[in-house]
């Protein structure tokens, strides 16, 4: 007869958040090892290196320097500039301040030198590497909208412009459009933490108003 450890179905991988419970079972001492190995369908011999890691894996817990789904646990070598960046990042975000990923590279140079950190390069390949760790994507802003009522528009065209045109001359009469340019508008695009609303807030109010006049004839 089968022993009840080749039972137990084996998984490829544990986050963060469930090797914490894992430690958090073994600890509490209320289970047996084998138990907590059919429970959550791990072998003996990852469990035994769960709890081998275990300093580790409540460092990284406790310090937010993973995502709490995130498997693989490889730290960055550049541990300070990581956390000094995710830290400014959750801030910015709360103020719904748009993120790319340029932005993040250069404010993650700013705490290397801060830092003294003069191996940091601040790559593509560290800057994928950095939103996979924290489970970091790129989303659309939702803003404010506006629409217009083009029934509304056509009526007073009929009526009143035409009332209106006849008091000129065709040379005095031209066809006008403005549009704005919104100098401080910041990307409709921008990097949050996955699960979060793209929020960004109010567009700036701030503009330059274009005019085009164009003969009417």
């Amino acid at each position: 007869m089968a022993s009840t450890s080749t039972n137990v179905r084996k998984r490829k991988g544990f986050t963060l958040e469930q090797k914490i419970a894992i430690i958090e079972d073994t600890e509490k001492k209320t289970k047996t090892q084998s138990k907590i190995c059919e429970e959550y369908s791990i072998a003996r011999g990852s469990l035994h290196t769960i709890l081998k890691d275990k300093d580790k894996i409540m460092s990284a817990y406790t310090q937010g320097l993973f995502s709490q789904n995130r498997k693989k646990m490889r730290r960055p070598e550049t541990n300070d500039v990581d956390r000094a960046l995710f830290t400014w990042f959750k801030d910015a975000r709360s103020k719904n301040v748009p993120l790319s990923g340029p932005i993040l590279v250069e404010k993650a140079k700013e705490f290397a030198e801060r830092l003294g950190v003069t191996s940091f390069t601040g790559s593509t390949g560290w800057l994928d590497r950095f939103k996979s760790r924290h489970e970091i994507v790129m989303k659309r802003i939702c803003g404010e909208s506006a629409a217009v009522c083009q029934e509304t528009i056509e009526g007073w065209k009929d009526t009143q412009l035409k009332k209106i045109l006849e008091e000129f001359s065709p040379d005095d009469i031209f066809n006008a459009d403005e549009t704005g340019l919104f100098f401080k508008c910041l990307p409709n695009r921008t990097l949050a933490l996955k699960g979060e609303q793209g929020t960004g807030g109010k567009i700036p109010k701030e503009r330059i108003t274009l005019k085009h006049l164009n003969p009417a004839q």
